[in-house]
């Protein structure tokens, strides 16, 4: 099929825009969202695991990182399990718990917010008043604590500091101080807490650096009160329930998100939440402790690296010579998790101190340390490949061999040599790298090589190879002479071999010459082979190229196939043990069932100084035999063997040896007249 020109001009427009489309697409996911000229109304100030933020205009949620500037109109939402806080120009704070969203919109100076749905806790201290609104209701604080929860027709308003105004249609009303505002259908319900929560405030948060956080729970009741701690704001998981006769009490908490009330007379308090977090600290990754950098000319780079912490605006590190990090010689803050410093000799400490906007909820790592020391002689490169390794010759005909190594960051270039003989008299090219790596294209014969890295004050090891015609393949399973047994007429094989990557044939034959063989290839180190009959059958891999040529091979091995039943595995008596028989009337042989057995034959055998004498033979229908006839038994080694048996089948019989003993000391008890040891 010929491809006219006006085929070939659609063909590559088409490409041409698709090329381009990709092109837009990559810069909209890469340079992230723009604020453009938008006004800034506030800081975030505080986040635990995710809040995202929508700017007006677009589709896309992008994940915030605190101290990230909050503009008018942009959507914030929290996820499960999380929470953010957001501090507007004026210091007006706005807590969001998980599961929340809302939206800034200001008009002009006033601040203003659209509550979606979710909790949210709001504590107007600027001198504008804070509208939220939801739906048909606006709520207004002045100087004042209030949290907001539920969405549009479903909405409560309690107010904890200060008072506030709920307006509905052309309905108004004044929530003062510990009372809440709910809707009731079109009307606005205002009720008084008869319980007053003073301590933990709502969205109080802990951060402590032990397993447990002491909290303080403080209110204002007279008489008796039930005090709760839950995990849920429903109280269905209380993990903390105590009576209380005065005002306050003291609980040890661990992490996590809690929310508590009192309850008195079967009456409830408001809810309030706190967390309990734990203290975060920076991993101080590279360097390592104990790292030593040497060099001869120039101090050499150390790179400083510490694991980022969620919530911190910026970190600085100190680099001093004392250990208590006195008089340091560095003292940066970077907004980045890693720098790189030239040091001279000396032994060093550091520690990273972060900085968050959370007061409490961080704290500085831990104190590393390395020392730099500088030397006379540079140290010698280190041959990395190849070594001790073997080639095929057609192979590196075909591409080559590259050799690498190690290397100093003072050196510039060596001195690679490469011979046939490992005092290096025939030398086979002698060229400058000025890397770490070399290539190597000329012939190879079949052989050991041998290189070396050599340069001004230095000398490397003596490294070798080998080069063979063709590479000698390890075969794994099955093992050499093996004999495969099965009740099935035909079974499933399954091979192995080592090597590396690339191209494997496996062949299998009946014939020692592989004639007629049975073949498969694989990219794998194994293979399975279906449909093998009772025989005695002989195999070799071999690996090919891309090209299909010979490059390697296994020797030619063989193994069994037997159609007969397994080997019992005895139980009891276990192998090489002793029974002792003082107590005991009987012995009970078991062995594991066999697949395909009806039924098996035991043998006994007592050994003597002429050998081993025949004491029983029994068939028996099931995997266990008693045997009560003490008087054949004496004090002495002992041999036993199972067989499973099946018509048409012969079985290999498990056996094992074990002694019996006897405790002469102590009295036996005669079950009959007769001797039952001598």
């Amino acid at each position: 099929m010929k491809f006219s020109k006006g085929d070939w001009t659609f063909t590559v427009i088409a490409i041409l825009l698709l090329l381009l489309l990709s092109g837009i697409l990559y810069l909209d996911f890469t340079t992230g969202l723009d604020a453009g000229n938008r006004q800034q109304v506030g800081i975030l100030t505080f986040k635990r695991r995710t809040a995202e933020r929508k700017y007006s205009g677009t589709t896309l949620w992008q994940g915030m990182e605190a101290s990230v500037a909050v503009y008018n109109m942009d959507s914030i939402r929290t996820a499960n399990d999380s929470e953010a806080t957001i501090t507007l120009n004026d210091g007006t704070k706005i807590a969001l718990e998980d599961n929340t969203m809302i939206v800034l919109n200001f008009t002009s100076d006033q601040p203003a917010i659209d509550f979606g749905y979710g909790s949210m806790q709001a504590e107007a201290s600027g001198d504008s008043d804070l509208e939220i609104k939801s739906g048909d209701s606006t709520i207004s604080l002045s100087d004042s604590e209030a949290r907001i929860s539920g969405k549009e027709d479903d909405l409560e308003l309690q107010v904890q500091k200060g008072e506030a105004k709920l307006t509905r249609g052309n309905e108004e009303k004044t929530v003062g101080e510990n009372e809440t505002a709910g809707l009731d259908g079109n009307q606005v319900k205002v009720e008084k807490n008869p319980l007053t929560l003073v301590s933990p405030a709502d969205q109080s948060r802990f951060f402590t650096n032990q397993s447990r956080q002491a909290v303080n729970f403080q209110w204002q009741s007279e008489g008796a009160v039930t005090l709760q701690v839950a995990s849920d704001r429903g109280f269905a998981s209380i993990v903390a329930q105590a009576p209380r006769n005065g005002g306050d009490a003291s609980a040890a908490i661990g992490p996590g998100i809690y929310y508590w009330r009192v309850i008195k007379d079967g009456k409830a308090s408001p809810v309030r939440r706190f967390a309990v977090y734990q203290q975060q600290a920076p991993v101080l990754q590279m360097p390592l402790g104990g790292s030593q950098f040497t060099y001869r000319d120039s101090p050499p780079p150390v790179q400083f690296l510490w694991s980022r912490l969620d919530g911190v605006t910026s970190y600085r590190i100190v680099v001093s010579q004392n250990q208590n990090l006195s008089n340091p010689i560095i003292s940066e803050q970077l907004v980045v998790n890693s720098i790189t410093k030239n040091l001279g000799p000396g032994t060093y400490y550091w520690q990273i101190q972060p900085v968050s906007s959370t007061e409490g909820s961080v704290s500085s790592s831990g104190v590393g340390s390395f020392s730099v020391s500088q030397k006379e002689n540079i140290a010698a490169p280190i041959p990395l490949s190849p070594v001790n390794s073997t080639f095929v010759q057609a192979m590196l005909e075909r591409n080559g061999l590259t050799f690498s190594w190690k290397q100093d960051s003072e050196i510039d270039s060596v001195n690679f040599q490469l011979a046939s003989d490992s005092n290096f008299q025939n030398v086979i090219t002698s060229t400058t790298a000025g890397s770490n790596v070399y290539r190597y294209t000329g012939p190879l014969a079949p052989g050991t090589y041998y290189w070396k890295l050599s340069g001004s004050g230095f000398s490397s090891r003596v490294a070798q190879f080998q080069v063979a015609e063709k590479e000698v393949l390890e075969t794994v399973l099955p093992a050499p002479g093996a004999s495969l047994t099965s009740l099935a007429s035909e079974v499933q094989v399954r091979f192995a071999w080592k090597g590396g990557t690339g191209k494997y044939r496996l062949l299998v034959s009946r014939s020692a010459n592989l004639d007629g063989a049975r073949t498969t290839e694989t990219g794998d180190r194994s293979a399975f082979l279906d449909g093998l009959e009772q025989g005695t059958y002989y195999w070799k891999v071999q690996r090919l190229s891309s090209d299909g040529d010979l490059l390697g091979e296994s020797a030619l091995l063989n193994f069994k196939i037997e159609r007969k039943l397994d080997k019992p595995d005895l139980i009891y008596p276990v192998p090489g043990s002793t029974v002792d028989m003082t107590d005991l009337d009987r012995i009970t042989f078991r062995w594991k069932p066999v697949e395909g057995a009806q039924s098996y034959t035991i043998k006994l055998y007592i050994m003597d100084g002429t050998g081993q004498r025949l004491l029983i033979t029994r068939n028996v229908a099931g995997t266990a035999f008693e045997f009560k006839d003490l008087s054949m038994l004496d004090t002495a080694l002992f041999r036993y063997t199972v067989e499973a048996n099946a018509p048409g089948l012969e079985g290999e019989p498990g056996q094992a040896a074990f002694r019996i003993s006897l405790q002469l000391d102590k009295k036996p008890e005669f079950i009959t007249p007769e001797v039952i040891f001598k």
